[in-house]
């Protein structure tokens, strides 16, 4: 009985913690885009506020080999449904912030590994995570030319495996699973180019498989370390000289001398 009490308020309390960092994500969201869509102009401190959305095309592999050889890494490429909404606070021509959230497809993919006597050709494992972020920048805000480095944590919500043998694919998913952890917090450095592009590179500091898990989707003990190596490709146009360019296509009324 005290072991199921136990078990109960560490749920009940896990579960806290999720609300609180849903609804602080979902805040942060309305507030940055509240507050972008109202100071999008030049302030006389030279501050503007802007912001930014993106889909990223991740490139993902967990630089560490398997200490029994039962499996390879690969390269997991993800380009559905990453989505990236950050706010760029400018406050010189050459130093800013960029605080944002994220909706981000993040995992890793393995050959040659065994689930239950079951030889797997191939495994991909995901996850959806629901993320903050905050970065300083250093560059030229006017040509909108900058390097950035910051830090995020995200929450794992929704997890799916697929495994291939020679002839089929098998599905699994599973809203809040224990296979893997539940925050991944991670460490990013990135540039943004002029027209567009910005590329970057980022490291989780935690495994993103539970190394504890053994169930139906494998045995996680045989991934001693899972930390991801991610880097990204997104093109992330300045919203703030978009409008400015659009408010200059507008013709003044034409005026008629009577």
């Amino acid at each position: 009985m005290e072991h199921t009490y136990k078990e109960f308020l560490n749920n009940h309390v896990t579960m806290k913690i999720v609300r609180i960092f849903y609804m602080s994500c979902m805040l942060m969201f309305i507030a940055l885009h509240s507050y972008a869509q109202h100071n999008t102009d030049e302030t006389p401190s030279n501050k503007r506020v802007y912001y930014t959305n993106a889909c990223e095309l991740l490139f993902q592999y967990v630089p560490t080999a398997s200490p029994t050889e039962e499996y390879v890494f690969g390269v997991k490429t993800n380009y559905f449904f990453n989505l990236v909404y950050n706010m760029h606070i400018d406050f010189a021509k050459s130093f800013g912030i960029i605080p944002g959230v994220s909706l981000r497809n993040v995992g890793i993919k393995t050959f040659d590994e065994t689930i239950q006597n079951i030889e797997y050709k191939k495994i991909k494992r995901r996850s959806y995570l629901l993320g903050i972020s905050a970065a300083i920048k250093v560059g030229n805000m006017q040509k909108y030319s900058f390097l950035y480095v910051g830090g995020a944590y995200e929450y794992s919500f929704h997890y799916k495996q697929k495994n291939f043998t020679s002839s089929k694919k098998t599905i699994q998913k599973e809203w809040h699973s224990n296979a893997t952890e539940l925050f991944l917090p991670s460490v990013f450095i990135g540039y943004q180019f002029p027209k567009y592009m910005n590329i970057q590179l980022r490291y989780y500091l935690t495994n993103f498989l539970n190394p504890l898990y053994d169930g139906k989707y494998g045995n996680f003990t045989i991934f001693p370390d899972s930390r991801i190596l991610q880097f990204s490709i997104s093109f992330q146009a300045n919203q703030f000289e978009q409008s400015k360019k659009m408010r200059e296509r507008i013709a003044a009324p034409h005026t008629v001398d009577i």
